[in-house]
Formats: C-alpha cells, sequence, structure tokens
C-alpha cells in the first residue's frame, strides 16, 4: 500500500539569512557525510519536491518541481508547469554532490542546513570560488512510502491505549510541539489535567490559549483511530514505553501532512505521590 509523506518547510528565516564569510571545510564535509548517509539510509526512491534558486536573476519562474521515480526524474516543471528542458534535472542525491562539488573546487564558503529526519539539503548558501553567490532552497518534499500498514498501527494502538488506561492516572500535566504548525506559536503548550479535565493551557510565554481547543492525552489516541477510520494515508506513532501515552504523532491524509505533534515532558499526581517522565 502506497501513500505520501510531506514535510513541510518554512522558509521565512532562511531567505533572509546572510552568506557565512568564514567557515570550516572539514565540518562541512563531516555533516555531509553524515547527512548523505542518513539519506542513504532511509531507501527513499520514489519522492517529489520543490526548489528555488534564490541567487538565480534570469526569467527563471519558480518554484521548479520535480518528481523522481525509482530514483529517476520523470518530472521537471517551472513554476508555470511548464516542461524544464534547458537544465539537467536533479535528484535529491544529485544536491549532495553539488555540495560535494564545490567543496572540492575551494568554494569561498558554503552554509548547509539539512532535513533533521530524513537528512537531505534543505538550505544552501555559498560563494563560489569566483566570488559568485548562490543561494537554494529545497521544500515541499513528499515520499510514498512502500511498508505502511493500518493494521499495526492499530495494534499497537490498542496495545498502548490499554497500557494507558491501566495506569488510571488522571491529574497530570504534559508539555508538547506540534512541529506542523507554522502559526508563529510559541511552544511548548502547557497542559494541566485534573480528574481527567483539562483545568489549565498555556503557550511557552505562560500565557492562556484560547483559540485552540486543549486535549487530555486520552484525545491523542482518538486522534489517532479517528484518522485511522478515515483511511489516512499514513501515520507514524510513538509511544512512551512505561505508561502507554503517545510521545509522537504524525498523520498524512490524501498527500498532506494534517498533523504532527510530540509530547515532550511529563508530570502525574497519585495521592500525595508524584512522578516525572521526560521525553
Amino acid at each position: 500500500m502506497k501513500s505520501s509523506g510531506i514535510v513541510s518547510l518554512m522558509l521565512s528565516s532562511w531567505l533572509s539569512m546572510p552568506v557565512v564569510l568564514a567557515y570550516n571545510r572539514q565540518q562541512v564535509q563531516n555533516d555531509l557525510n553524515r547527512e548523505r548517509t542518513k539519506w542513504e539510509s532511509m531507501g527513499i526512491t520514489d519522492y517529489d519536491y520543490k526548489h528555488q534558486v534564490i541567487s538565480d536573476t534570469s526569467s527563471a519562474v519558480y518554484p521548479f518541481s520535480t518528481q523522481v521515480r525509482n530514483g529517476g526524474v520523470i518530472s521537471y516543471m517551472d513554476g508555470n508547469n511548464q516542461p524544464i528542458t534547458w537544465l539537467k534535472p536533479v535528484t535529491m542525491g544529485s544536491w549532495f554532490g553539488f555540495i560535494q562539488t564545490h567543496l572540492d573546487s575551494g568554494a569561498q564558503s558554503i552554509h548547509v542546513i539539512y532535513d533533521p529526519t530524513r537528512g537531505f539539503p534543505v538550505s544552501v548558501d555559498m560563494i563560489q570560488t569566483g566570488g559568485q553567490v548562490m543561494k537554494v532552497r529545497i521544500f515541499d518534499f513528499a515520499y510514498y512510502h512502500n511498508n505502511y500498514n493500518p493494521a499495526v498501527v492499530q495494534a499497537n494502538l490498542d496495545r498502548e491505549r490499554a497500557k494507558w488506561q491501566s495506569q488510571a492516572i488522571s491529574n497530570y500535566d504534559y508539555m508538547h510541539e506540534t512541529l506542523s504548525d507554522n502559526t508563529g506559536s510559541v511552544y511548548p503548550f502547557t497542559t494541566q489535567v485534573r480528574g481527567g479535565s483539562v483545568v489549565s493551557y498555556v503557550d511557552g510565554n505562560n500565557q492562556q490559549i484560547t483559540w485552540l481547543k486543549p486535549q487530555t492525552l486520552d484525545a491523542y489516541f482518538t486522534q489517532i483511530q479517528n484518522y485511522l477510520n478515515m483511511g489516512a494515508s499514513y501515520i507514524e506513532a510513538e509511544y512512551d514505553s512505561k505508561r502507554g501515552f503517545p510521545t509522537r504523532v504524525y498523520i498524512i491524509m490524501n498527500g498532506a501532512e494534517v498533523f504532527h505533534a510530540r509530547v515532550i515532558h511529563f508530570h502525574y499526581y497519585v495521592r500525595r505521590l508524584r512522578g516525572s517522565d521526560s521525553q
């Protein structure tokens, strides 16, 4: 069963990032080696992505969209959805080669940001050997899962939900962050639950959150179940090994990321005894 996952990448801060004028070549090489190994270890051969050359002053219409299947490019279109014939299409693996080539040729400066999960470059700023400035941004990466099994997700959900419910913990605090949120909210959010109901919901500035409905940890199980029932394209769910509550949830629906969050700290209260778990 195939499904697509999208990594949504915010560009606003990157577009204004200055090119680094001094850099450690060996560190850049080490980072490149590490992240290329991470990318190759994913075994992802079917994916789509967009990129933009910020430093390009030509009349090219960005962003360019690339589709890769079985490791080869099958579509390369400009921002007007017209085929690009004047440039050689680039797979994600080729971007690593692009960086390596400029390292080997003695580029004056190179600064690269990589996707933390899958390792591909998302931002490349460099001053080439001849002094030319190059700025590239890679975004809207979507890949196709060949090993997603809803039955396994359901079985894990049932097992961990039973574990959580067996704890009978109704008084607790937890902190979470929504990784898919691009609204500028200040994370982490802190939720206090007493008697099974939310009594406080504040943001990272300790300000009350009124624009979102607060959730108990039980609601995360319900959310996973609802998306399973709706036939979500892809669901990744990780759980606390001791207590069973979800610590990370990533959901793709109809090819788009709809939810990506993680619980980063958990405190519970049992009578007069207090426990604490941190993720």
